[in-house]
């Protein structure tokens, strides 16, 4: 990280993250050992710093495996309630076309955008899928030597700033 984006980080302003391979957050390498250390190395650049982190015990985390499995039942539960809700309209009124009861039931149809609204992120981003289920942090493990962790919850983090190739100051 850039001394500016790790300052902010560290006082908690930093925000959670753009868009990456495994959907928004903070993305961390996993470990204390020399391949953890070289790829921070690397995003920290030459006049960037490294933030050492660490999630407290009670943390609520999830394997991207297993997100996908929740989130996919997520998924199907609220497309389930949309189409049931369709089916109890067209039942209850008589209307078949889709224009004439949305104009009957604006509410509902209301209803039913927000959660196809929800489910295309869901969809889209698996940081989003996990903070919906209530976790702080996914673990990513591809198998190789880097793995990774991406924080969903800053609040809970412990952070130490390790400027690259110096000493480091706990800061919170």
């Amino acid at each position: 990280a850039s001394e500016c984006h790790a300052t902010a980080f560290e006082s908690g302003d930093y925000f959670e993250g753009t868009d990456g391979v495994f959907g928004k957050g903070i993305y961390v390498a996993i470990g204390e050992d020399e391949d953890a250390r070289s790829v921070a190395e690397y995003f920290a650049k030459k006049n960037g710093a490294i933030v050492k982190v660490a999630l407290p015990k009670d943390a609520k985390i999830i394997n991207g495996y297993d997100l996908l499995d929740e989130r996919s039942a997520l998924v199907a539960s609220l497309n389930k309630k949309s189409n049931d809700l369709y089916k109890k309209l067209q039942s209850e009124s008589g209307i078949k076309d889709y224009h004439q009861l949305a104009k009957r039931y604006p509410d509902e149809f209301r209803q039913m955008d927000a959660r196809d609204d929800i489910v295309q992120q869901l969809s889209k981003d698996d940081g989003y899928a996990a903070k919906m289920l209530g976790y702080d942090a996914v673990v990513f493990d591809t198998g190789s030597a880097d793995k990774q962790i991406t924080v969903l919850n800053r609040s809970i983090l412990k952070t130490t700033r390790v400027n690259v190739g110096g000493a480091s100051s706990p800061k919170s």
